[in-house]
């Protein structure tokens, strides 16, 4: 993740999908992310700035059903492709 402004890298997900939201808190856009703890569950994070930082406001571990049913809602929303992958490596 980089802030678009100064271009400083401010933090990793490593392959993770995040969410960039329409929706703002303190003028800074709602961050949502998946992580991986298993094949069929993880944890889904919601973050918002709080005036200084991003901080963590909701972290909810799915399993199964639950893990299929957010895929199926991420499909809705447009993604990036790394620069790796672009170039085929």
């Amino acid at each position: 993740l980089v802030d678009g402004k100064s271009m400083r890298k401010i933090g990793d997900f490593f392959g993770s999908p995040i969410l960039i939201s329409d929706q703002k808190i303190n003028h800074y856009p709602v961050i949502q992310s998946y992580s991986h703890i298993s094949a069929g569950s993880g944890n889904f994070t919601t973050y918002v700035y709080d005036g200084k930082k991003y901080q963590v406001v909701s972290e909810v571990y799915l399993i199964g059903e639950s893990v299929e049913e957010l895929f199926r809602r991420f499909d809705g929303y447009r993604k990036t492709v790394p620069v790796k992958d672009k170039k085929g490596k």
